[in-house]
């Protein structure tokens, strides 16, 4: 498992962040699991705003997560959103078509003296973020 987080400014472009996993109301979510060679979860969020001669683009908590739900065991039941965070059954066959993509977050983009254009995906009810 990995988690953290790593940035970078180069030229033009604002500070570009990607944080490996996340830390919800005490509750510590993997940014990347694999097991026996299998990606079984991956969750990033990105952070960026870079510049193209007048127009602006940018990412605000732009969370992309991955599960793999062959191999989920059934003890401990999956929810449907974000990442599994118990043991994986690898007695179970890997199946790389059986996943669950989700993104939330906000991308904007500003031309010229144009205020943002923004669209969000999801939204945040409480703390609990809906992709």
């Amino acid at each position: 498992m990995m988690s953290g987080t790593a940035y970078v400014s180069v030229g033009g472009m604002n500070r570009l962040s990607v944080t490996f996993g996340h830390n919800t109301n005490g509750v510590v979510t993997p940014g990347l699991t694999i097991n026996n060679g299998n990606l079984e979860s991956l969750d990033v969020t990105v952070n960026a705003e870079f510049k193209v001669s007048s127009v602006v683009f940018g990412a605000q908590d732009l969370e992309f997560t991955y599960q793999n739900l062959s191999q989920l065991t059934t003890g401990k039941p999956y929810k449907g959103t974000g990442i599994y965070t118990d043991a994986y059954d690898t007695t179970k066959t890997y199946t790389s078509s059986n996943y669950q993509f989700m993104m939330s977050g906000t991308a904007y983009v500003s031309v010229g003296g144009m205020n943002r254009l923004s669209v969000t995906f999801g939204h945040n009810t409480n703390g609990v973020v809906t992709p």
